[in-house]
């Protein structure tokens, strides 16, 4: 076991060496005894443990991606709420803080000195949301502005959520909101964006058609036919389908609701999870 300080990340390469796990089997459920007693026998896995994916995996990407180019297939243990369910593809994402500055006056003694950047933005949002379509989505999920009722917003700032099922739908969008910043959002508004972060959608290829007939045979026991979805949400599947590795998606525990406070687990749904890692691995 080796810790990677920096980004904070667990490996775990478990092979036929698992000495250390095997004298502690008796604290372990079926599944972990299985792993432990044959099943990955010749075999060299790796577990990578993350503790910023739902920040944009920003400090871990680079050195789970660096794991993956070495690995055949990738799995990642998102939850599900139907367990016949496993992600395929998921939509890259890109976040954008947008910043408007205009004039502060009085809104009383002399509104037409001012320029509102809280007007603008209103016209900004607009704009922007138009360049949405059937593949392309844009939020405005962060929104500030002005400082007290009776002033003109000299600033405006947003921040946006764009999602894209491929990456020349991410390039299409990104050179039509440049464009639009090429035009006035209101009379004296200076504009300008920044782009924080884009990850990159993750893909069906070639490749992925043999994982998905591996983990179907491996359903097979337990009388499930998988159904293979698309999802608008992101994973650390999406930077690792980056690299050409396949990768397949929500092999974790039943659950939902998630990034609320009614997010749910199915405690009953994780060793049947476990059970299934058990039989891929056999058929890897």
């Amino acid at each position: 076991m080796s810790f990677f300080n920096k980004a904070k990340i667990c490996e775990v390469v478990l092979g036929s060496n698992a000495e250390v796990a095997s004298s502690q089997s008796k604290t372990l459920g079926s599944p972990a005894k299985a792993l432990v007693n044959g099943t990955l026998e010749g075999k060299k896995v790796a577990v990578v443990l993350n503790l910023d994916e739902e920040t944009g995996s920003t400090h871990s990407s680079e050195f789970i991606d660096s794991i993956a180019k070495k690995s055949d297939y990738a799995l990642i243990f998102e939850g599900s709420e139907e367990i016949d369910n496993f992600t395929e593809a998921r939509k890259g994402i890109s976040h954008i803080d947008i910043f408007l500055k205009g004039r502060g006056a009085h809104a009383g003694f002399c509104p037409e000195k001012g320029r509102s950047a809280i007007n603008a933005m209103a016209n900004c949002i607009q704009r922007i949301n138009a360049l949405a379509n059937e593949n392309v989505t844009v939020n405005f999920g962060v929104l500030k502005g002005g400082t007290i009722a009776n002033a003109i917003a000299e600033d405006c700032y947003a921040r946006i959520d764009v999602r894209f099922w491929n990456n020349d739908q991410w390039e299409d969008f990104l050179a039509k909101f440049k464009h639009e910043f090429e035009i006035p959002f209101g009379q004296d508004i200076q504009a300008s964006f920044k782009i924080l972060l884009v990850n990159p959608a993750m893909v069906v290829t070639e490749k992925t058609a043999k994982l998905k007939e591996i983990v179907t045979k491996a359903l097979t026991k337990f009388s499930i036919t998988p159904k293979f979805i698309r999802s608008g949400g992101v994973s650390d599947g999406n930077h690792i389908s980056n690299t050409g590795t396949p990768v397949l998606d929500t092999f974790g525990g039943r659950g939902g609701e998630c990034h609320t406070t009614r997010e749910w687990l199915d405690l009953t749904s994780v060793e049947p999870r476990a059970e299934l890692l058990v039989e891929i691995l056999k058929q890897l």
